[in-house]
């Protein structure tokens, strides 16, 4: 049975562009077919779900995922398309432009055999690409490290990375805690007590050295910048990942693992 992945792709977003670029030639070099929809960002959501629902009935697609862009990049197209009005309603359908409202009224359209970046409200079997290339990270480049007495620290709070990381690491009955990035500027110096803190919220350089503790795994999935100030930490820190060439190209391998599996999982 061929493979071949449907990515929907917001233009305006210049991290999409070259991540999804990266994805598909990935996915070719393995024999995996990808193909683009493009839109943007004041395209009504309307246009965007029934160009899903026809890659959901197309027997040639076996795993979609919609490229999410930045909430930044969103709101700069969205909020300023809403003023045109049509019949006293925003053109997006809601009164205040809703980011998370927009996301999940697109990602609960998929279909779930086909949802291969466990981007649906309901997929309960297939982990978002990013979080199983940290669980992948942690699994093998951190093997000498036992967990169990470990405290760890995830700063971010999203649908697709720190909500089910969280939960797959309390699965796995570890001390694990979600901030935000308000949090940690509260809690500054009780950062210093995690020796793992995985950071993905987009801030350039939000974590720097005299923030961490000598030791501390830093897992950085920040884009398109890097969360963590890498000169300052890198004496202190006996693990880190850096931006580019970390958690990325990881994420784009575990994205085509997630598509085998989707396969598999229905055979």
């Amino acid at each position: 049975m061929s493979l071949k992945i449907a990515a929907i792709l917001f233009t305006e977003d210049a991290g999409s562009r070259l991540y999804t670029g990266l994805k598909k030639e990935a996915a070719e070099r393995v024999g995996i077919g990808y193909e683009l929809h493009e839109f943007s960002l004041k395209d009504g959501v309307e246009q965007i779900v029934e160009t899903i629902h026809s890659l959901n009935q197309n027997g040639d697609i076996t795993g979609i995922i919609i490229q999410k862009p930045t909430g930044a990049c969103w709101r700069k197209f969205q909020i300023s398309s809403s003023k045109s009005l049509t019949r006293g309603r925003p053109a997006f359908g809601w009164q205040t432009p809703n980011f998370q409202n927009w996301w999940r009224n697109l990602t609960n359209k998929i279909k779930l055999e086909k949802d291969v970046d466990g981007l649906h409200p309901e997929n309960t079997k297939i982990l978002p690409a990013t979080v199983r290339a940290i669980l992948t990270i942690i699994q093998y480049s951190l093997s000498n490290i036992t967990l169990n007495n470990k405290k760890i620290l995830i700063l971010n709070r999203s649908d697709i990375l720190g909500k089910p990381l969280y939960s797959e690491l309390k699965n796995k009955n570890l001390d694990v805690r979600v901030w935000g990035s308000r949090e940690l500027k509260a809690q500054n110096e009780k950062c210093k007590t995690f020796d793992i803190i995985i950071s993905g919220t987009g801030r350039a350089n939000l974590i720097t050295g005299d923030m961490v503790k000598d030791g501390v795994v830093l897992i950085d999935v920040g884009e398109p910048q890097a969360d963590i100030d890498f000169e300052s930490v890198k004496e202190k820190a006996s693990f880190i990942t850096p931006v580019p060439g970390g958690v990325g190209p990881m994420t784009v391998a575990s994205l085509l693992e997630n598509c085998v599996d989707l396969v598999f999982n229905q055979l």
